[in-house]
This record gives C-alpha cells, structure tokens and sequence, in this order.
C-alpha cells in the first residue's frame, strides 16, 4: 500500500539464509517438503539431555542460565516459536498462507531421560521438528518431537544451532545450516535486509510473498502412515499391545509401557488412544520416527 519494502530474512533461521534462497535459488524446483530443527532452545536442551544424560528440568535451568531461555520458556518449550517458523516457512514454499491455528503444535514437556534413551535403542535421536509437507493440493504441517533416524541429515545437529531441510523436485534435499539464534547472527540477517532495501531504492520486491489468507478450515493433518514410539501408564504392556499391534514393547513397566508402533497413520492413533483411554489407561507421549531416508 506504502510502496515499501517489507523482509523477513530474520523471522526463521536467525543468522540463517533460508527464505530468500527459497524463494530465488530454488524457484526452478517444485517443493514437496521442509523439515527443520527451528528453535535453538530446545534443541540446546535435548542436546544436553542426549549427551549429558541430564533430566528435562536440568537441561531447562541450564538453557536459562546461559540465556538461551526466557524466564517463561513456554514459546520455546511449548512448540510456539517453532510452529511460527514453519507457518511462514510453508507460506513461502506453497505460495497460500499457513496460519498456526492449522498446525498440531507438540512441545518437548513431555519428554523423559527414559524417552531419550529408548529412542537411542531404535537407532535415532530426539529433535523437535517443524515439518510441512505437500502432496498435490493437500498440506500438512505440524511441530512436535520426533525420532530422527542416525543417519539423516538432521540428527547431528547440536546444542543452539538450527537446521532446514527443502525437498525439490529437481535438486533432491538441500539443507541450510547454521546459528539460529544470537544478537550478532540475527543482526547480520536484518542488516542484510536493510542492504537488499537500499540496494533496490524505491523498486518494490515482487518475490517474497504468497495468496492472501484463507479462512481456517481446521488442522493441516499428515494421512500418510509412519511409524510411532508412544508411551502408555495405566495398563499392563499384553493390553497396549493388543490395542495398538504391528509393533513391539521396547520397555516394560508396571501398568504401563513404551511401544513401537511399526505402521500407523494419525487416525488409526487417535482411535488407538481413545480405547486406552477406555480401559482406564492414558497416552503420555506420541512420537513419530522420520523415515531414514534423507
């Protein structure tokens, strides 16, 4: 309206170069997917966890301590920031706004030592992923803990630092990696916008942008089958492996397990969790392993 310039290369990445890459480097390939770590908080603090062996609430007063946490830590450790990141992020990508309302937004609350450690067991790692993905015209966006596979680009991706994966059509994966967080990081993006704006006067960019909003039509959800760590309380391990099948207990515990689920969508898991629910017992946490393939 103004015949302004309005950049956001700071909004997700930090000191990252992601969107206008996103936008310009890769305008010849058809995006189908982007997954990322987008939140350096909680990735320093499963990091810590991971390798230091600490418990949830250690790895916290730690990340708070250095300043890498707020005081209320809830936009982090909730998911929040994250599932901003990859609102904006599949905004971009998909050409139609995402809005968070549309995302199933999972923080890492949840998460144990126990988890950590049985994720290490099936071969993989625990990282707070933001993942949007297109199938035609269907999307599914969502932000949540998820087991990462050893040998996939995201799993060593440590401690503050941030890390996005674009699937093209023509160029396979590519990942942006760096510093997602930090005033010097941060500034060197916004600075570099200020450039980009000088540079072009009074031209306005016709690049970044996307389809104005739509109204909201409910979650973004994700159909396609995956596998599943979920962990129940309240029920012998016989009983979660009758509700759930095709998979196998990877711990025991009294009135409760953690189980490999090794083939489910997200219906069959919902349907899943109300007949725990039914017989007196309660899903703690569902995590999905991303496929091992990069």
């Amino acid at each position: 309206e103004k015949g302004l310039n309005f950049l956001f290369e700071a909004s997700v990445g930090g000191g990252i170069p992601v969107l206008r890459p996103l936008d310009q480097c890769l305008a010849a390939n058809d995006v189908t997917e982007i997954a990322g770590i987008l939140n350096g908080t909680t990735n320093f603090m499963l990091t810590r966890m991971i390798e230091d062996g600490m418990q949830f609430e250690e790895a916290l007063a730690l990340a708070q301590k250095r300043g890498y946490a707020e005081r209320d830590p809830s936009a982090d450790i909730d998911g929040l920031d994250a599932c901003r990141k990859i609102c904006i992020l599949a905004s971009l990508a998909f050409g139609k706004h995402v809005y968070p309302a549309q995302v199933r937004t999972e923080g890492i609350r949840q998460v144990t030592l126990t988890d950590v450690r049985l994720a290490d067991a099936l071969g993989g790692v625990i990282k707070l992923i933001g993942k949007a993905v297109r199938d035609g015209e269907h999307v599914s966006c969502a932000v949540a803990p998820m087991i990462v596979p050893k040998k996939h680009l995201l799993a060593d991706v440590r401690d503050v630092f941030n890390a996005i994966l674009v699937r093209g059509d023509a160029i396979g994966d590519v990942v942006f990696y760096g510093r997602g967080a930090g005033k010097l990081p941060t500034a060197s993006a916004v600075v570099a916008d200020v450039v980009d704006a000088l540079k072009h006067g009074s031209k306005v960019h016709d690049s970044l942008f996307w389809q104005p909003a739509e109204p909201v039509e409910g979650m973004l959800t994700d159909p396609a089958p995956a596998a599943y760590y979920v962990r129940v309380a309240g029920i012998a391990p016989a009983v979660v492996e009758a509700i759930y099948g095709y998979g196998r207990v990877v711990d025991e515990r009294y009135e409760g397990c953690a189980y490999f689920v090794e083939r489910a969508d997200e219906k069959a898991l919902a349907e899943a969790a109300r007949k725990v629910e039914a017989v007196g017992g309660s899903v703690k946490l569902v995590l999905k392993r991303l496929p091992e393939e990069n």
